[in-house]
């Protein structure tokens, strides 16, 4: 079975999951709209790992597929970057796939610097974060779900939405998302 169809058939299923009427069909509204868009990544973003800046932007360098997550203002910032350590292990499972990058897009508008490297130090995480103080990520895509659980996006090589959810916490979503960069890696 082409890969292709075996996203867009699975998709359609989640999007029926959630939109049997009420906040569910928001949902399936916003995942709906997103699929095959493209996600402006803005240029400038400075990211940090290990206390120092390492990118400008996120580098794409051959890259077949992108995994997104946008962490927005809103909320608790220290919470959110909790929540990092538990894309460890599947960041480490694509690991021997250089095919795939992992941008981490963070939003730190209520928290200082000194407290976001701090949390990030503490928790041993090296993966690059992207700062994104002035908003352009939200400013690039008006349209961004307004649901956290959507704002994390499988990107093609073109930056065009593959599927959106996040896997943290979701094995069948993690399932899918492997399933569907095998097949994006395969062509």
């Amino acid at each position: 079975m082409n890969w292709k169809i075996s996203v867009l058939s699975l998709s359609a299923w989640a999007v029926g999951l959630v939109a049997c009427g009420g906040p569910g069909n928001r949902a399936a509204q916003d995942i709906r709209r997103w699929i095959g868009t493209r996600v402006e990544i803005p240029a400038g973003l400075v990211a940090r790992a290990d206390g120092r800046d390492t990118l400008l932007v996120p580098e794409d360098s051959g890259a077949v597929a992108k995994v997104l997550v946008y962490y927005s203002a809103e909320g608790c910032t220290p919470c959110k970057l909790k929540e990092l350590m538990q894309w460890r292990p599947m960041i480490e499972e694509l690991a021997e796939d250089s095919a795939v990058r992992f941008v981490f897009i963070l939003n730190p508008a209520h928290t200082t610097e000194r407290e976001l490297e701090m949390t990030l130090y503490g928790m041993r995480f090296v993966h690059p974060v992207f700062y994104d103080r002035a908003n352009e990520f939200e400013i690039s895509n008006p349209e961004l779900p307004k649901n956290p659980v959507f704002q994390t996006f499988l990107l093609d090589s073109a930056n065009r939405v593959m599927l959106v959810g996040s896997p943290v916490g979701n094995a069948k979503m993690w399932e899918l998302y492997k399933r569907t960069i095998a097949g994006m890696t395969a062509e």
